[in-house]
């Protein structure tokens, strides 16, 4: 080494010196990180050891939950167990009771179908308790006559004493070998003079065979409609024609005298569905080929035969009715051999009453899906028809109607067949006859008619009287047609 001569190192290994001493600065403090390092190193491992040893005791805990070993979710998994459980049971309970309520449905059908049939049935045994009174008091008057009658050796006429010898100017003779107590009950109007057995003045009289041939065959006859659109929208009714408006589906005809003759008399009602084309067309062809038939026959007192063959020349006539079609209720009137006479027949269920002495008399059958008949008919006749079901291919609610072909080529259960009242001879008691659509009926019955009706005897009056009252009614919710013949 060098010396600058006074025993100093010189400037060079100076500096030596202090790089050197630089670097060892630069280890120490190289080693001190190094450890650093390293100390943070095995904090980390210790870190990884603890999570690796917290891992396997979250997998083995959750093996041993898995194979049932945890009290805690053996608890939970029995909860939720016994909740599926308790969901399955009272799936079941809901389904029984919804099984439970369509059974009670269909026994209150049911039920109010039986109503409805036994007032039918009611309507019909008073009439017939009605008649059977009238002949009743007819024998009795005339076993009474009987009793205080002598007999004239010429004719043997009944001869009877009377209080008031003036009456013998309007009596002529009864022959007594051919009285019928039976037959004059029940088709004439009689009224029996008193009989005093201490008068001492004698007549010979009969009670007339047939009604006064200048009674009117109808007195007034008279239409209401009403399109009722408040009760439609009511209803949330859909329309069913291109111009997407409600409209009224309803029509009638008819005819007094009946094409000049004031011996016959027409009265129709045609309840449209899916358009008015078949109504329309039904109304246009019905009557006037009706006429065509009973005037190319002769004169009779039932025309059952021809009714029937008039519906379905007709529903041919409307052949290019695909899927409109109709009701279709007609009355005709008529005279034969002095008397009047009256038959109605119909498919749907626009219904027609007659009003005797205040009592309802059903002329026609609602040919409804749900009618135990009909129901049964489609049952074992038409096309994929269950009991259940209220409507035909859902949309449908009549079983008998004009029109339709579609239906009815492809099986589906709609027929034209009419249903055919028997000939009825009128007399003094029958007050009127009534013809309407189903809105009318929906909540009106025949016998409220005859009561609303008690004591009016214009038919415009009852016409307006019964279509007013049907209005107020909360659920009438369908166009209305009244037709009314005051008998």
């Amino acid at each position: 080494m060098e010396s600058d001569g006074r025993g100093r190192p010189a400037a060079g290994e100076e500096a030596a010196a202090a790089e050197i001493q630089s670097l060892r600065e630069r280890l120490a403090h190289s080693e001190a990180h190094v450890e650093q390092l390293r100390a943070e190193a095995e904090a980390a491992r210790e870190r990884a050891a603890g999570l690796a040893r917290d891992r396997d005791a979250a997998t083995a805990e959750l093996k041993k939950a898995q194979a049932g070993g945890c009290p805690a979710c053996e608890a939970a998994a029995r909860e939720r167990d016994g909740a599926a459980g308790e969901r399955d049971r009272a799936t079941r309970e809901l389904r029984d009771r919804e099984a439970t309520l369509r059974g009670a449905l269909e026994d209150l059908r049911a039920a109010r179908e039986q109503l409805e049939q036994s007032r039918a049935e009611n309507r019909l045994l008073t009439n017939q308790i009605q008649m059977q009174l009238q002949q009743i008091q007819m024998a009795q008057q005339l076993q009474q006559l009987q009793s205080t009658a002598t007999t004239t050796t010429a004719g043997g006429g009944l001869i009877l004493p009377v209080s008031d010898p003036s009456q013998s100017q309007d009596k002529v003779k009864l022959d007594v070998e051919s009285l019928n107590l039976a037959d004059l009950a029940a088709g004439l109007d009689v009224t029996l003079p008193s009989v005093s057995s201490t008068e001492t003045s004698l007549v010979q009289f009969t009670i007339p065979s047939a009604e006064d041939p200048n009674c009117p065959l109808l007195k007034t006859i008279h239409c209401c409609e009403n399109m009722n659109l408040a009760g439609l929208k009511k209803q949330k009714k859909k329309p069913t024609f291109p111009s997407g408006k409600l409209e009224m589906e309803d029509m009638h005809y008819f005819e007094f005298p009946w094409q000049g003759n004031s011996d016959l008399a027409f009265l129709g009602v045609f309840d449209g569905f899916a358009g008015t084309g078949a109504s329309l067309a039904a109304k246009a062809k019905f009557a006037p080929h009706l006429h065509t038939m009973i005037t190319s026959d002769s004169p009779k007192p039932d025309y059952s035969d021809i009714l029937t063959k008039c519906f379905s020349e007709v529903d041919q006539q409307l052949s290019d009715m695909e899927y409109e079609g109709c009701t279709c209720s007609v009355v005709i009137i008529w005279r034969y051999e002095g008397r009047r006479y009256l038959q109605a027949a119909n498919v749907g269920d626009s219904s027609a009453f007659l009003c005797q002495g205040g009592v309802s008399v059903e002329l026609t059958f609602d040919h409804k899906v749900t009618a135990p008949e009909e129901n049964e008919r489609l049952v074992k006749t038409a096309k994929d028809f269950e009991p259940h079901q209220t409507r035909i291919s859902g949309c449908v609610a009549v079983a008998r109607a004009l029109g339709t072909h579609f239906m009815k080529r492809e099986g589906l259960g709609i027929i034209s067949e009419p249903h055919i009242s028997p000939p009825m001879c009128l007399n003094s008691e029958h007050q009127f006859v009534i013809v309407a659509s189903d809105g009318l009926w929906d909540v009106m019955s025949g016998q409220d008619v005859c009561d609303v009706l008690r004591g009016v005897t214009d038919a415009r009056e009852m016409a307006s009287t019964v279509i007013s009252t049907a209005l107020r009614h909360p659920k009438c919710t369908d166009n209305i047609t009244v037709l009314v013949g005051a008998l």
